[in-house]
């Protein structure tokens, strides 16, 4: 069995106190619905076990006559595949108990193809939502403030994952979620991986990597801990700050990864960022694990930032007048590009992502749910 959520999060509860954990991956709640209930699906991806749709489910939320839900299937065949998909669905209920992960809603286990039904929210991606808010002509449907809160969504989901001992290796907008009042949901979509292609890199022989939201340690000795997830998190907040840019933007991949594992280089302050989300990132991007500090810090920051900036939508002027370095600019000043690897080359846009061939991080699982 090769090495995935079920092998960390076994290792995440062992090395608990207590049996909280424990009591609640045995949870009793019944999480079997009819399949019957599921309709208007349609494929929109490939997740790690098989197809994933999005459809409608009758009765699933209390409160919902009918709710838009993301089904994830078991397409594989053979006794490991469906031990490593029943083990997933039992990790996920623990999950589903933190408000900032987007949750394991129901279970179809009793007839083939399996399913996994999780929550979908209804504003799609965040790498979506942050674009298309972007202000032009007209004002951003997003305010500063809302903007720190989205980070701090972010963060809250991240820090019971670290608690959990769960790391996630592909923290990324448009790895999360956005509900109708634009609150943020941390998930990972092998759905989105078709879309945003061009954001992994693929080695050869090798699964693609999203190298620009990769730690110098993963990038050097394909470590992932915690410690990479903050640092992916300060790309993330870059990635809020800027309504979606993509990072060290000029750079390509390879460039960014001899940047930043031979040169120290980090990405200069954006124009327009709002006060304090620097300050975070270059925290996020501190040279060692150990000094990038905690999710739950940057949380109790972000919220206390929000409560300094304004509610009022984004426009193009409060952009301008917000000042950063310039690095902002439609096109900063970046140093001299190293020398490309040929050992790289694009994914085609047809490829589905998976981590599987990467190495597993100490004490931690991949977070995975779809």
């Amino acid at each position: 069995m090769s090495y995935g959520l079920l092998q960390g999060a076994r290792r995440s509860v062992r090395g608990r106190k207590g049996a909280k954990v424990s009591a609640a991956l045995n949870d009793a709640k019944d999480w079997e619905i009819d399949r019957s209930t599921l309709t208007g699906l349609k494929e929109i991806g490939q997740g790690q076990f098989g197809v994933v749709y999005i459809g409608n489910a009758a009765n699933i939320i209390p409160g919902e006559v009918t709710s838009q839900v993301a089904i994830k299937t078991l397409s594989a065949e053979g006794a490991e595949a469906r031990a490593d998909f029943d083990a997933e669905a039992k990790i996920m209920k623990t999950l589903s108990q933190c408000p900032k992960i987007v949750r394991l809603l129901g279970l179809c286990t009793e007839d083939t193809p399996c399913y996994m039904v999780m929550e979908y929210l209804s504003r799609g991606d965040l790498k979506d939502v942050l674009v298309e808010s972007k202000p032009k002509s007209t004002p951003s449907k997003l305010s500063f403030r809302r903007l720190a809160l989205m980070g701090a969504d972010i963060a809250e989901a991240m820090s019971f994952l670290a608690n959990m001992k769960i790391v996630h290796r592909d923290l990324a907008a448009r790895n999360c979620l956005v509900s109708q009042s634009f609150d943020v949901k941390v998930g990972d979509f092998g759905l989105t991986r078709k879309t945003y292609a061009k954001e992994y890199y693929r080695m050869t022989a090798s699964s693609p990597l999203p190298i620009k939201w990769m730690a110098p340690e993963s990038l050097n000795d394909g470590l992932f801990t915690t410690g990479s997830d903050l640092w992916a998190f300060g790309i993330v907040l870059y990635e809020i700050a800027t309504f979606g840019r993509l990072p060290y933007p000029g750079l390509e991949n390879m460039e960014v990864a001899e940047l930043v594992m031979n040169e120290d280089y980090r990405m200069d302050e954006p124009r327009g960022c709002p006060p304090g989300f620097y300050k975070i990132m270059t925290e996020c991007w501190e040279e060692d694990a150990e000094d990038r500090g905690t999710f739950e810090d940057k949380c109790s920051a972000l919220i206390e930032i929000s409560k300094r900036l304004s509610d009022d939508p984004v426009t193009r002027e409060s952009l301008r007048n917000r000042s950063g370095t310039g690095a902002g600019a439609d096109e900063p000043d970046l140093p001299e590009p190293p020398e490309k690897n040929t050992t790289y080359e694009e994914p085609a846009d047809s490829e589905s992502f998976s981590f599987s061939t990467l190495r597993a991080a100490p004490g931690g699982a991949k977070f995975d749910p779809y």
